[in-house]
């Protein structure tokens, strides 16, 4: 949403509630676990690390109940940055581990970005 991008977090988290709860109105697994991804990720940038890893735990066990691996990848990814910004390096370099052999396996374009960054912390 561009609103998050616009730092207007409020207004992200209403626009990602109104997804979360349609998608739940008409039972759509994996729009309920976008919307929650949005807002964990707009509660990340918000410094509320707590709330976002809730968001992201939700995320990744919705996405594994319907078999998106795509969306486990985000949820094990977005895990990680939240841990590492916790200061929690171990946990993410696991949940990173993790994302990454999700997103190889799939052929995603974010394996990249994802394997440079455990590089850095692995050898930071």
């Amino acid at each position: 949403m561009p609103y998050k991008n616009l730092g207007d977090f409020q207004a992200a988290i209403e626009c990602y509630q109104q997804w979360l709860t349609v998608s739940r109105e008409v039972g759509d697994r994996g729009g309920e676990g976008g919307a929650l991804s949005g807002l964990g990720n707009v509660y990340n940038r918000m410094g509320e690390s707590d709330r976002a890893i809730e968001h992201y735990q939700l995320r990744l066990s919705i996405a594994r109940e319907i078999g998106d691996r795509r969306g486990e990848g985000e949820g094990l990814w977005n895990m990680s940055v939240v841990l590492r910004k916790l200061g929690n390096l171990q946990e993410a370099i696991k949940h990173a581990e993790a994302s990454l052999k999700i997103y190889e396996q799939i052929e995603d374009p974010n394996a990249a970005t994802v394997r440079k960054q455990l590089g850095i912390w692995k050898n930071g």
